[in-house]
C-alpha cells in the first residue's frame, strides 16, 4: 500500500517547478495542534523567499512551525537519500524530475484530488504525472538559454531578434570575436563547464524535440536517436572555440559575478535563476543589460 505521506515538487529538464508561497492546499481548520513543516528545497538563489514565505504563514497560522532546508542541486539528492535513510525525511521536497519522483514514490503524495490541480495547466501536470497519479505540482516556471550583454550586442552592432538558426548564431559568434578588442571582451563566452547541470540544460536544448517536449515521453524512452546530435556538435564546438578557457574548471561564481557581470564575455548559457545574485550586485545590470535568446528557433 503505499505510504501516502510526502508532498514532492519536481524540476523537469525545460521547465523548473517552484514553491508555492503560502501553502494554499493546506486546510485552513481550527484545530491548534502543533504542526512541523520541513520544506527541502534544492535551489539557494530562491532560499530567501521560501524563508519569507514560511514566516508569512506561521503568522496565519500560529500552531505551524515552518523550517526550509536549502541544499544546492549539486549535493542536494545525496542530502535527501541521506535524511531518508535516518528516519528524518522532510515533510514537502523539491525533487529533479520523474526519475527522482519514481525513486521516491512510496512515500509521495497523490494530490490529484486536490482542487489546486484544476488550477494548473494541463502540459505542465504531465512533470509530476507517474502512472497516472499526479505526484508532484509545478508552481513556478523558469526558463534558460543564452544570456547575452545588450549593450555588449548594441556596441557590436547585433540585433539579437534576427539569430533565426545556427548560421546566424554563428555569424554573431565571429562578430563578437573580431571585435574582442574593441569591446574589451576576454572571450565571446564563459561557459560554466564545472556545473554538470548547466551541460543538462544545454543537452536538453537538443534533445527535448525529439520527445515532442513530453516529459513522460522522454522518460519511458528506450532510446535517444541523436536527432539534433549533429547540430549540438556544432553549437559545442563554436562555443568551445570561443570560451573562456579552461571550461571544465569554470565556476559559475566566476562565469557569473565575474566574467558576465563585469563586461569580460558577452554571452553565458543560463536561466533567469542568475537574476538574484546579480541583483545583490547592481540591479540595474538586470534591468538594462540582461538579454536571453532561446534556442526554440536556432535547432535547424
Amino acid at each position: 500500500m503505499r505510504q501516502k505521506k510526502k508532498i514532492l515538487f519536481s524540476i523537469f529538464i525545460s521547465l523548473i517547478f517552484l514553491f508555492l508561497s503560502g501553502f494554499s492546499f493546506f486546510n485552513r481548520s481550527e484545530d491548534k495542534q502543533k504542526v512541523e513543516i520541513e520544506f527541502f528545497n534544492q535551489k539557494s538563489e530562491i532560499a530567501e523567499g521560501l524563508r519569507h514565505a514560511g514566516k508569512s504563514f506561521e503568522k496565519e497560522h500560529p500552531n505551524v512551525k515552518v523550517t526550509i532546508t536549502t541544499v544546492t542541486s549539486r549535493d542536494g539528492g545525496a542530502a535527501l537519500l541521506s535524511k531518508f535513510i535516518s528516519g528524518n525525511a522532510p515533510t514537502m521536497m523539491m525533487l529533479g524530475g520523474l526519475p527522482d519522483i519514481d525513486f521516491y514514490k512510496d512515500y509521495l503524495l497523490e494530490m490529484s484530488d486536490l482542487k489546486l490541480t484544476d488550477e494548473m495547466l494541463p502540459q505542465l501536470l504531465g512533470a509530476g504525472t507517474l502512472d497516472d497519479e499526479i505526484l508532484a505540482l509545478p508552481m513556478g516556471i523558469e526558463g534558460f538559454g543564452f544570456m547575452y550583454n545588450k549593450e555588449i550586442f548594441a556596441k557590436a552592432g547585433i540585433d539579437p531578434k534576427k539569430i533565426q538558426n545556427f548560421a546566424d548564431f554563428k555569424q554573431v559568434v565571429e562578430t563578437l570575436d573580431d571585435k574582442k578588442e574593441e569591446l574589451g571582451l576576454a572571450e565571446v563566452f564563459a561557459y560554466e563547464g564545472e556545473d554538470e547541470n548547466v551541460a543538462n540544460h544545454f543537452f536538453a536544448n537538443f534533445a527535448a524535440s525529439e520527445f515532442d517536449d513530453d516529459n513522460n515521453v522522454a522518460f519511458n524512452a528506450k532510446e535517444l536517436n541523436w536527432k539534433n546530435g549533429d547540430r549540438m556538435k556544432e553549437y559545442t564546438d563554436l562555443i568551445n572555440q570561443h570560451t573562456v578557457q579552461p571550461v571544465v574548471t569554470m565556476t559559475n561564481p566566476h562565469s557569473v559575478e565575474d566574467l558576465f557581470f563585469n563586461d569580460e564575455v558577452a554571452m553565458i548559457h543560463q536561466g533567469n535563476w542568475i537574476v538574484p545574485a546579480l541583483d545583490d550586485m547592481d540591479p540595474s545590470f538586470v534591468q538594462e543589460k540582461l538579454g536571453i535568446s532561446s534556442f526554440a528557433h536556432q535547432i535547424r
